[in-house]
């Protein structure tokens, strides 16, 4: 009991920059979400391919429907563990590295003006 309470009041502590770690999660997953359809309408055009194996493996065997559900499973289990399991160190810098990865990226897409749509 006592342990279900602490891993409640983690989730609506501040994680970064004053946000909770629910918030936090909710943003990363937004990005993710906005980088996997970019990604997606940028590999569809021609113009690039998946860099990363992982994604690159999901969308050869199972398509663009498979890639956008492996990438928002694998990003959606990370920030359960952040939210739920990490201690807030831990927390805090996995999910510092999530947003350095996904904020450029998405940035990148957009600065490029989505001229792959």
């Amino acid at each position: 009991m006592q342990q279900a309470r602490i891993r409640e009041s983690m989730a609506d502590r501040p994680l970064m920059f004053g946000l909770s770690a629910n918030t936090t999660a909710m943003f990363v997953m937004f990005l993710a979400a906005m980088d996997s359809f970019a990604t997606i309408l940028w590999m569809r055009s021609g113009q690039g391919e998946e860099v990363n194996p992982v994604m690159r493996y999901a969308t050869e065997e199972w398509g663009y429907v498979g890639f956008l559900f492996a990438k928002l499973l694998i990003t959606g289990f990370c920030m359960l563990w952040v939210i739920y399991r990490a201690k807030p160190h831990h927390a805090r810098i996995a999910a510092l590295v999530a947003l350095t990865i996904y904020t450029p990226v998405v940035g990148i897409h957009i600065f490029n003006g989505f001229h792959y749509l």
